[in-house]
């Protein structure tokens, strides 16, 4: 029996199952990219990148979902491992007045800057760090995947350094992000 024209049963069943799960893998790694992809405009997404851009936070609103309060949350680690998931956020005004506060304590804070779902399904907690040499802000993000997540089955934590002269920025595109209307919402009657 050769490798190019198998002769058995068995053999033929076995290289059809080996080329399915390779076509599985490669739509799997698209998909992924694909979630790791970055949006076109300000608008769609609040994207965060660490210091070493290793990890990364993004928030965007679900394309097919009427609900404005609800947001996908994606959490990626060195490209390789990424979970996203829809949170609901009821006051995204909340989230933007943290990413304001932040902006206007680059120099620095004491203790942890806290800001939560409802529920606490997703977190992010603040604390700045070497306040002198090599100043940065770690940002712990905490997200449960299961609603309602008072005993969360899975739960993922990522931490972020970032630097403290990007507050800013990041706040100006939270207040893009979270002010812009979702792309389905109702605006009222148009003339046509």
């Amino acid at each position: 029996m050769s490798t190019d024209t198998p002769e058995c049963v068995r053999c033929r069943a076995f290289e059809t199952e080996v080329l399915l799960l390779r076509g599985e893998i490669a739509g799997l790694r698209q998909a992924l990219m694909a979630v790791g992809a970055r949006p076109v405009n300000s608008e769609s997404a609040l994207e965060i990148d660490g210091m070493y851009e290793a990890e990364r936070l993004a928030i965007t609103r679900p394309c097919a979902s009427r609900d404005p309060d609800l947001y996908n949350v994606s959490l990626t680690y060195r490209n390789q491992l990424s979970v996203q998931c829809m949170i609901p956020i009821a006051d995204p005004t909340e989230f933007l007045r943290f990413f304001e506060d932040l902006a206007a304590h680059t120099s620095g804070w004491e203790g942890a800057k806290k800001v939560a779902t409802v529920e606490d399904q997703f977190t992010i907690t603040c604390s700045y760090e070497g306040k002198r040499y090599r100043p940065q802000v770690t940002m712990d993000v905490f997200c449960a995947l299961d609603i309602p997540s008072f005993d969360p089955y899975w739960t993922v934590q990522l931490r972020l350094d970032v630097d403290p002269d990007i507050l800013k920025q990041i706040a100006e595109r939270a207040k893009i992000f979270f002010v812009a209307k979702p792309s389905g919402a109702n605006e009222g009657s148009r003339p046509s």
